[in-house]
Parts: structure tokens; C-alpha cells; sequence
């Protein structure tokens, strides 16, 4: 299912603030504020790696080697975490999808 999604780009949507919060020694946690809906989250640190990395030209498949670059864990159990929070964040309608074609 997710292969052919491997190309796209997520796009964080344009009214959507990211803010990192916590020190080296706490973690760096990122709070996001959907103004829109009156909601906050709170991700954990791979997902602010994430989410910093969400710039609109980075692919999905490019944004799982940068996590496994990041950390060392398996690789298929990489891929399918951030696909997963990749499905999280277009449900909640943080991201949107464009093609790299």
C-alpha cells in the first residue's frame, strides 16, 4: 500500500506552528498548534526529527533513510514507524500530499 506513497511529499499545512521544546539533556520534544481546530500536540523526539524534516521537497522515502541515519534501529521497523506517523498526520490533516513527479 505505502510503496507507491514512498515518492510523495508531505507538506506541513501552511497554518500549522511547529515549536521545539526541552534541552539536549530532556529530550527535544515539538509541540504542534492547529489553530484551526483550537488543538495542541506534543510529539517526542523522532517525531520532531520528523517533522523538522517536512520541508515540501523531501519524499517519504527520503525522510526514512534520514531517520535511520538518525538512529540505530532496524530498518523495516523505521520505515513502517514513520509511515505510520505519516498516516497520523494526514488524518489529523497536518500534511497535505504533491508528487515529486
Amino acid at each position: 500500500m505505502w510503496d507507491e506513497r514512498m515518492d510523495k511529499i508531505p507538506t506541513l499545512r501552511a497554518e500549522i506552528i511547529l515549536q521545539e521544546v526541552g534541552s539536549c539533556q530532556e529530550g527535544r520534544e515539538a509541540v504542534l498548534v492547529l489553530p484551526d481546530k483550537n488543538q495542541i500536540k506534543v510529539v517526542n523526539e523522532v517525531g520532531a526529527f520528523i517533522l523538522h524534516l517536512i520541508d515540501g521537497k523531501r519524499s517519504v522515502s527520503e525522510i526514512v533513510g534520514a531517520v535511520q541515519r538518525e538512529y540505530a534501529a532496524d530498518e523495516e521497523q523505521i520505515k513502517q514507524d514513520v509511515i505510520s506517523f505519516f498516516e497520523q498526520l494526514a488524518k489529523k490533516e497536518i500534511i497535505t500530499w504533491s508528487s515529486s513527479e
